[in-house]
């Protein structure tokens, strides 16, 4: 993923594919939603190791989630909420690659493997994460 400091690792899990055969060789969904909305992908690229490189988009982690209910007798609409992420402008979890559009939202970045599979670390994440 690009940054402003440069180039950094991209964490994120596959939940959908455009193309039929590469879903059942992933083990997600086909979804023709995915194809339809390609326009909305952001575009990346993979090399031969199939390590993606993300054209556009950032994912600043760094807010910290806020939820405080509403009132006693009606909790929703909550009277406090923040998003413990925020996507840029150019951010989407579509991911166009190689003419297959895949529903990959990123859910860690800039941070190091170790970070990721710390027993301590703070946000949890899934062993079928791809890289």
């Amino acid at each position: 993923m690009n940054t402003p400091s440069g180039p950094k690792p991209a964490w994120y899990i596959i939940l959908d594919a455009s193309n039929q055969a590469e879903a059942e060789r992933l083990g997600v969904n086909f979804s023709r939603n995915c194809r339809t909305r390609a326009m909305l992908a952001r575009p990346a690229t993979a090399s031969l190791r199939r390590h993606v490189s993300f054209e556009s988009g950032v994912v600043d982690f760094s807010p910290d989630r806020v939820l405080v209910a509403g009132s006693e007798d009606h909790a929703f609409p909550p009277r406090q909420a923040q998003p413990g992420s925020v996507g840029d402008a150019n951010y989407s979890p579509l991911v166009r690659v190689d003419g297959i559009v895949y529903d990959a939202p990123v859910i860690a970045a800039a941070v190091d493997d170790a970070d990721i599979n710390s027993r301590r670390a703070t946000r949890t994440t899934s062993s079928c994460m791809t890289r």
